[in-house]
């Protein structure tokens, strides 16, 4: 083999390897977004489904007759609930609503999204809102009847 073959042979490799190394700076960036994309979705969906049950059990603990105060025992447990996600008590809003004439009672906990996103504000600016708890909030909601009624 003579040595100019030798030579394009090698010019040929490196700038293939060149063009690899362009493509891969062009997707990486893109790839990273969505891998960070699919980890916050899942995170805000843990803590949707965590809003949700901290609701129902709070309010299963207002609406059972045994308990002698029902609403200082389920904000408690609400808290507890909320603490084992890193959800802070200054940072969720939990309305507990009397009895109607039905007897239906209800509970609703709202977080906003810049309180539990883990890159921050991203995401509630990618959705259009400004991380206010009245627009754009997650929220868990539970209404049951009243026992004994």
């Amino acid at each position: 083999m003579s040595i100019e073959r030798v030579l394009s042979r090698y010019r040929r490799r490196s700038r293939k390897r060149g063009a690899a190394i362009i493509e891969f700076a062009v997707v990486c960036p893109l790839l990273c977004a969505i891998l960070f994309g699919i980890i916050e979705y899942g995170h805000l969906f843990l803590v949707q489904q965590t809003l949700t049950n901290a609701a129902r059990e709070g309010c299963r603990m207002v609406v059972l007759q045994t308990s002698t105060s029902p609403y200082s025992d389920a904000t408690a447990r609400i808290g507890q609930i909320l603490d084992a996600v890193g959800i802070e008590e200054d940072e969720y809003s939990l309305t507990i609503s009397d009895a109607d004439t039905n007897g239906q009672m209800s509970i609703e906990i709202s977080v906003a999204y810049d309180d539990v996103t883990i890159t921050g504000a991203l995401p509630t600016k990618f959705l259009g809102g400004t991380g206010d708890c009245g627009e754009r909030s997650l929220r868990g909601r539970c209404t049951m009847r009243k026992e004994g009624l």
